[in-house]
């Protein structure tokens, strides 16, 4: 008998086999990660009995926090239903679950998540329900919103009647009161700043070159190939190679291959944690990425420490990347950023400017290679740019608003492979939807399902670039959410798609490619020692 088994067993009598199969799976993959850890203990009389004992304790502790959390969470915010005034208008239709506070729906969407499957998700509690509905969510109530009039409420009610929501797992892996944890006018004032001097359309045209420099690196060793020669390369770790390194370079002026590596592996640690369930037990996925943040997170201090120096003796300039930046200017209110709030935005700032450049780029290069008229167009593009050009002379910033079917390509790459498949945010007050009560705190969910809705998109699951061919974009207002909405969409976006474009440019100037696997499966969370999170 496994473990699991064991485990199961043991469980079975007391909790019946509604939760059996959600315990099996957690005890499994614990069981798993402590197999190399158990068999280092000494174990004296029967072995196995013994060492079975000692992974049951650490499976049952573990599995008690795990859901003693979950609990607390549901008891704290289902408080806020009874609070409701007598003639209030009745909450939305659905169900918190059987057992609320192990989770209620939480397993559901997470697979959903995981497997693409949102729209199929959200569609059969529509049809139970109706297009507005309650549930439960990592022990959260929940109001799934209606598209698009949800996401529009959402977006121009962003600061008034709702705000900026992060559960606790990801709030314990960020631990600061920077840009994506502040609200009001504290969040207004440090985007703007980040925006103004780093990320916004003013500036990201000072980083083109920076792209391109770093996009003809990664391809080199490739561009050497014989005409009509063939290779297999592993796309994703070039574009994570891409995407990681350029932002290490820009954030932290951080060009060093092996220290690169290093700071790498700990990011991948810890970004694996924000998908994981949130146990702080010792060999748990959490758990490392709890460690590595904190040496990340040393290591960021001990770099401002020593720029703040450099600064001082002249040794570097202001404007050299977002460290400089951020530690010579101030914000509108006249304050430097402090060096707490600096740390977490750097990690912040590697994990979103590589892990969502790297993916997109992955589909855009995926789609180019299954649609041969998209390729097509995208050559003659990219072949009167390069015609344009002597040997060796850069993109401007011309170069980049001339690739306009490019953009239409990322665009529609975005729209079937969303970098948010769910966009959360919590309710500030009570406040009156559709004939419903919005109790203050509940949390509310939009979704990414009207993407693959024909309702606002013909032939929806067809790659078509064709669809953002008008002017101000093709889709349906409150449909179309790739960076967010509203006062807390991404700052990065102007970013990301310099990033993004100067990679396909460099791309097919050298390459024809085909795809290895053409029908690979989409996961949404990668359970690797290398994550990417999209």
């Amino acid at each position: 008998m496994t473990v699991s088994e064991y485990f199961a067993q043991l469980l079975k009598s007391s909790m019946g086999d509604t939760v059996l199969d959600t315990v099996h799976v957690l005890s499994s993959a614990i069981e798993f990660k402590l197999k190399e850890l158990a068999t280092t203990v000494v174990i004296k009389g029967d072995g196995a009995s013994s060492l079975l004992v000692i992974v049951t304790i650490i499976v049952l502790t573990s599995s008690a926090l795990w859901w003693g959390w979950i609990f607390l969470s549901w008891r704290e915010n289902t408080k806020i239903a009874g609070a409701r005034g007598a003639g209030a208008l009745p909450l939305p239709p659905g169900s918190f679950g059987l057992l609320p506070v192990l989770g209620g729906d939480t397993l559901s969407y997470l697979d959903a998540y995981q497997n693409f499957n949102i729209k199929r998700y959200v569609d059969q509690k529509v049809a139970r329900y109706g297009p507005i509905f309650k549930t439960s969510i990592m022990g959260q109530p929940t109001i799934v919103l209606d598209s698009p009039a949800g996401n529009k409420l959402l977006f121009h009610e962003d600061e008034k009647l709702v705000q900026g929501w992060w559960p606790k797992n990801l709030k314990a892996l960020v631990n600061y009161n920077g840009l994506s944890e502040t609200n009001g006018e504290a969040h207004r004032v440090f985007r703007q700043h980040i925006t103004s001097n780093f990320l916004g359309v003013d500036v990201v045209h000072r980083y083109f070159q920076t792209m391109e420099r770093r996009a003809k690196a990664e391809i080199e060793p490739w561009t050497e190939l014989k005409v009509g020669s063939e290779l297999t390369i592993p796309t994703v770790d070039v574009l994570k190679n891409y995407s990681f390194r350029l932002i290490c370079e820009l954030s932290i002026s951080l060009k060093d291959v092996r220290e690169v590596e290093q700071l790498r592996h700990k990011f991948d640690m810890w970004s694996e944690g924000f998908m994981a369930v949130p146990v702080n037990f010792p060999g748990t996925s959490f758990n490392r990425a709890l460690r590595a943040r904190d040496v990340m997170a040393d290591e960021m201090g001990k770099k401002i420490k020593q720029r703040r120096k450099e600064l001082k003796e002249g040794l570097a300039s202001e404007t050299q990347d977002f460290l400089s930046v951020m530690l010579t200017h101030p914000d509108e209110t006249g304050h430097i950023v402090e060096d707490k709030i600096l740390v977490h935005t750097l990690l912040l700032l590697l994990w979103t400017a590589s892990d969502t450049t790297a993916s997109t780029l992955a589909m855009v290069l995926r789609e180019t290679s299954r649609n041969p008229h998209v390729y097509r167009e995208l050559m003659k593009e990219h072949a009167s740019i390069t015609r344009g050009k002597k040997d060796g002379e850069m993109l401007t910033t011309e170069n980049l608003r001339s690739m306009k079917y490019t953009w239409r390509v990322v665009q529609e790459t975005l729209r079937l492979y969303p970098i948010l498949l769910g966009l959360f945010r919590e309710a500030k007050t009570d406040f009156e939807y559709q004939g419903y009560t919005i109790p203050k705190g509940y949390k509310l969910l939009v979704t990414s399902a009207p993407l693959l809705d024909p309702k606002f998109y013909k032939d929806p699951k067809t790659f078509d670039p064709s669809r953002f061919e008008k002017v101000g974009g093709g889709a349906p207002a409150f449909t179309y959410f790739p960076f967010g909405g509203g006062h807390r969409m991404c700052p990065g976006n102007e970013f990301a798609k310099a990033s993004i474009i100067i990679f396909v440019h460099q791309f097919l100037k050298h390459f024809k490619w085909t795809l290895v696997h053409p029908d690979e499966k989409i996961s949404y969370i990668v359970r690797t020692s290398r994550t990417i999170l999209n």
